[in-house]
């Protein structure tokens, strides 16, 4: 009877601990007052037990936008025109090298990438590419693929809703 107290007791700590390695801010909301000479982008990562304690930071033009945190996302405006992103994140603690993908921007547009394992969108008629990903920088974890893709408005969407904005405060 002990043993199993003392195990239900380790199963409760790791779990709290796990959910400290969680996006914490408010839920998915979409980015608004964004002015019509720009692109809204959306970089998420859904939750995920893979890789859940590390979180890359995300840079955007070079520029770093903060750490990507399971179950997070980061929103951003852009003028149009060519928009890098790229995940890196300690080589000791992150293991992967950086992760990244390019793409050319048009204002009033959305777009989203998604961070995880590579997601095949097959007859999926609107993004005849089966998505745009960064298939140059593929990074295996556990003999999973992690990497940063494009995913379709309507799939980023319904995904993106299970996340939470990732603030100025990184969490």
């Amino acid at each position: 009877m002990k043993n199993r107290s003392a195990n239900w007791l380790l199963i409760i700590a790791a779990l709290a601990a796990l959910t400290g390695c969680s996006a914490t801010g408010p839920a998915f909301r979409e980015l608004t007052g964004v002015s019509n000479d720009k692109a809204t982008l959306y970089v998420y990562r859904p939750g995920s037990f893979t890789n859940s304690g590390n979180a890359p930071n995300l840079f955007v033009n070079d520029a770093d936008h903060g750490p990507l945190w399971n179950a997070g996302y980061i929103p951003f405006s852009s003028p149009p025109g060519k928009v890098s992103l790229v995940l890196k994140g300690e080589q000791l603690k992150w293991g992967l090298p950086p992760i990244g993908t390019s793409i050319q921007v048009e204002a009033g547009k959305a777009y989203y990438f998604r961070m995880g394992n590579q997601i095949e969108f097959a007859d999926y008629s609107a993004n005849p590419n089966k998505g745009s990903s960064s298939t140059s920088n593929l990074s295996p974890v556990l003999g999973r693929t992690i990497q940063i893709q494009q995913v379709p408005a309507d799939y980023g969407r319904r995904e993106i809703v299970e996340t939470k904005l990732i603030g100025k405060d990184g969490r």
